[in-house]
């Protein structure tokens, strides 16, 4: 990759790390983040289980339809972000 556009890549990444960075401040504001979870960690979390790659490994590579990998990706950030609720 071009020097040039690997430099575009990076601030894009960057700025969907700081807009994941706001939304899950919002969500320990609200009391619904995990209290085990730094705002880092659950940033970290969320960030790397919403990167195009992993949704082109299994979309793209493993032909997982998109709804498939929708419900799955919903299902493991509630699970690995948001408090347990009473049920």
């Amino acid at each position: 990759m071009a020097p040039e556009l690997a430099d575009v890549a990076r601030q894009i990444e960057a700025r969907r790390r700081q807009n994941q960075a706001r939304l899950i401040a919002s969500l320990r504001e609200q009391g619904a983040l995990r209290p085990s979870l730094s705002l880092e960690e659950a940033t970290d979390v969320l960030w790397a289980l919403t990167s195009y790659d992993l949704y082109r490994m299994l979309v793209a590579e493993q032909h997982w339809e998109p709804v498939r990998y929708e419900t799955w990706l919903a299902q493991l950030l509630i699970e690995q972000l948001l408090q347990p609720t009473d049920e």
